[in-house]
């Protein structure tokens, strides 16, 4: 072959290595500028914006730091999250060392609402951390409290009102409870109050007026000044005692005012009382000695006056 030949051969082949080359930097450079081809969905995973048929839990976990393992927000007026159940519950929250369910309303309403009922979803009150709702029936029961050893329902407030009851008489309901409490143990208390700062354990008032001062040392204070027939404190049985007291130094019942009876004063034979202080008297009953009772009545120098005796 002659030289002129074997130089324009090679040339020629230079020629084609060279376009190659160049045809595949264009190919590679098309394929960078291209976007990647989408893979199909895959049924495990989950769709947003479409119904996710699932057969087992869907659970997602965050083992690494305190940050939510999910978050659900609506900022168009809709809810954040929404569970639903035809058998157990709709939503349910567990925690090993925090709140199982925290509700948090930071505009002022209600934290945690919860309505029992197939439809009309009350509006929810303000400035309410738990509002409980239910008005099928005369059984429904807004908000229960309940525990086997412990305390079903407990109110505290440093300066406000611990628990406070209202109730209206309404539809064809003749009266209603404010507060209800029920025990049904021998031992047990149906309402329990106490005052920890030695003032009143119940104030209960008769009427529209405002609340008096708490009384000292007082366990119930009731009041009622609406008129003539206005009753503090209204004590009914049939056949027992109506309002008891006992004290072992003290007065087991003291009035600062007039003591009316409509029946009679009944005394039981005693041990000649000590007496009383100055200008003070005491009348009781004695065996006079001879197996009859004496009406006396035993002045504060200790003399004692025979009043009657029986016949």
């Amino acid at each position: 072959m002659a030289a002129g030949s074997m130089g324009h051969e090679t040339t020629s082949r230079r020629a084609l290595l060279a376009s190659a080359l160049g045809a595949a930097a264009a190919l590679g450079a098309e394929a960078l500028s291209r976007p990647g081809s989408v893979s199909a969905h895959d049924p495990d995973d989950v769709a947003l914006g479409a119904p996710n048929v699932a057969t087992n839990t869907t659970k997602i976990s965050n083992t690494t730091n305190s940050n939510s393992a999910f978050w659900g927000e609506n900022t168009s007026g809709g809810l954040g999250v929404y569970g639903t159940s035809d058998a157990n519950n709709g939503v349910r929250g567990t925690s090993g060392s925090g709140a199982g369910m925290l509700g948090w309303s930071t505009a002022g309403n209600t934290g945690v609402q919860g309505f029992s009922g197939p439809s009309g979803v009350p509006t929810s009150p303000a400035k309410t951390g738990v509002y409980g709702y239910a008005s099928q029936d005369t059984a429904a029961v807004g908000t229960l409290g309940e525990s086997n050893v412990g305390t079903g329902v407990q109110g505290a407030s440093l300066t406000g009102i611990g628990v406070a009851g209202l109730a209206t008489t309404t539809g064809s309901s003749p009266s209603a409870f404010g507060v209800y409490g029920r025990s049904s143990s021998t031992a047990g208390v149906g309402v329990g109050a106490r005052s920890q700062g030695n003032s009143t354990g119940v104030l209960a008032i008769s009427g529209t007026g405002t609340f008096p001062a708490a009384k000292p040392k007082t366990a119930i204070y009731g009041i009622a000044t609406q008129d003539s027939t206005a009753k503090g404190v209204w004590g009914q049985t049939t056949s027992g005692r109506a309002i008891q007291g006992t004290a072992s130094s003290g007065y087991a019942g003291y009035f600062a005012g007039k003591v009316y009876t409509t029946k009679f004063y009944e005394l039981t034979e005693i041990a000649v009382p000590a007496s009383a202080g100055t200008s003070k008297a005491r009348i009781f009953l004695r065996d006079n000695g001879a197996g009859k009772t004496q009406l006396c009545v035993i002045f504060h120098t200790g003399a004692i006056q025979p009043l009657a005796t029986q016949p």
